[in-house]
């Protein structure tokens, strides 16, 4: 599996077991929830977008900025340079 995959399973799998542990405690935190209902879907599915998102790119940016990172020249550059 490459990065790309790896980050996709991690961040699913996250998403769902934390989603289920969520919606199994939400009724604890009821007397925190001021204006909301515990099992509120929109909030459930904000949440969870916001923080896939969060994981996408956490998965994403750097695997692209290795992509053009060549080693080889930089130790060069490096070796030259002192």
């Amino acid at each position: 599996m490459d990065g790309h995959a790896t980050s996709v399973v991690l961040s699913g799998v996250g998403l769902a077991v934390g989603g289920l542990l969520a919606f199994a405690l939400s009724s604890l935190i009821r007397i925190q929830l001021y204006g909301l209902q515990p099992h509120n879907p929109f909030t459930y599915v904000s949440a969870a977008a916001v923080l896939a998102l969060a994981a996408f790119a956490a998965g994403f940016i750097p695997k692209e900025a290795t992509n053009n990172f060549d080693g080889i020249e930089t130790r060069e550059n490096y070796a030259s340079q002192t």
